[in-house]
């Protein structure tokens, strides 16, 4: 199938960066089934069995009951045989204790502090007994930087990691064995700016929202204070979705982590979009699409908020319309405008910002 790359504290969000996430082409002619992935992308599976309670396999086709199928094998049952893509005994159990994690929030409802603090314990003992004992580190110390004790332990098995940074709500894993680096010069509404991307190949875990639509969409990459991070199998490299949805996006709140350090995700992920929309050539309206379908005015889900955020505005000043999600509405517009218009959205949004004091500000769009 081909592939269409659609606070704990603030330190880890820094650490683990913006995710840019990756929708594959859909593999399903059901409307009421594809409703569930957004709700999976958000982690909100209690409503991803609400609807898929409803719906009667005979209304399915084969590929749609498959998937019904691993969806309760995988939640519900547990009764899946998981493909951990690699024998290592070391790594198994950390990916384990991940799922143990994502589930107890997902489909238990365990409350988030308590279900964090679990997870930090369980990996912080596990550390302990497999490697900082013997160096006399002690448990407290591994609690207290959990994120940077457990990339050192991944590293030291010959893995590349960011574990326990966070997408959204969640801490997450991604881990892959190999990666390429490359030196891009990246263009963006008002600067050029000079980005290391790390191609990360060979993937064992690829996050919590991989896990969650089985693949189907997912955090495809990121970008930290020094470097943006790409799943490579995730774009065609050539293609106006890694050069804007990839490039563009990530190498704006690389510009933005600079600019604005303390500045929130869901603002960051405001400006990225919006210069994603500028800079784009045949996709604008593609992303409009994406945006309306991923949209939430729920500011904790910072992706989903900065899409409500997008659409909002632009329909206020483009269709002078409070908030508008048809299809006939944007259809209409021509794609100039909508690139103009954003351009406009995010200079104001920047003066805005500046007027409160770039290395001040945390959040501004509500």
């Amino acid at each position: 199938m081909k592939t269409l790359v659609y606070l704990f504290f603030l330190s880890f969000l820094i650490s683990c960066g913006n995710k840019k996430y990756s929708e594959t082409i859909a593999d399903s002619d059901n409307p009421n089934f594809k409703t569930i992935y957004p709700f999976a992308l958000r982690g909100e599976m209690n409503t991803v069995f609400d609807i898929l309670d409803t719906l009667n396999v005979k209304q399915l086709n084969k590929k749609e009951i498959q998937i019904k199928r691993r969806y309760y094998e995988r939640f519900i049952n547990q009764t899946e045989k998981y493909d951990y893509k690699t024998k290592d005994a070391v790594i198994i159990p950390i990916v384990d204790m991940f799922h143990s994690y994502w589930n107890d929030v997902m489909i238990n409802n365990e409350q988030l502090n308590i279900a964090d603090s679990i997870l930090i314990e369980s990996m912080s003992q596990y550390l302990f007994s497999s490697k900082y004992k013997s160096e006399n580190i002690s448990l407290d110390t591994i609690r207290n930087d959990i994120h940077k004790f457990s990339n050192s332990f991944l590293k030291e098995k010959g893995y590349f990691s960011n574990a326990f940074g966070k997408t959204g709500h969640l801490y997450d894993l991604f881990l892959w064995k190999n990666e390429n680096v490359k030196n891009y010069s990246v263009e963006l509404i008002d600067e050029t700016i000079n980005v290391t991307v790390h191609l990360m190949e060979d993937f064992i875990s690829t996050g919590w929202s991989h896990y969650t639509t089985f693949g189907r969409s997912y955090a495809s990459g990121w970008a930290n204070r020094k470097a943006l991070y790409c799943v490579t199998s995730a774009y065609d490299t050539e293609s106006e979705n890694y050069k804007i949805s990839y490039l563009t996006h990530e190498g704006q709140h690389f510009s933005d982590y600079k600019s604005y350090p303390n500045l929130l995700q869901k603002d960051l992920e405001y400006r990225a979009k919006l210069v994603e929309l500028a800079k784009s050539g045949t996709t604008t309206k593609q992303m409009i699409k994406k945006f309306i379908t991923n949209a939430s005015n729920q500011p904790e889900n910072a992706h989903a908020f900065a899409n409500y955020c997008v659409i909002r505005d632009l329909s206020k000043l483009v269709l002078d319309k409070r908030y508008t999600t048809k299809k006939n509405d944007w259809i209409s517009v021509d794609s100039h405008v909508i690139k103009e218009r954003s351009k406009e959205l995010f200079r104001i949004n920047t003066s805005k910002l500046d007027s409160i004091g770039s290395n001040i500000v945390i959040d501004f769009i509500k």
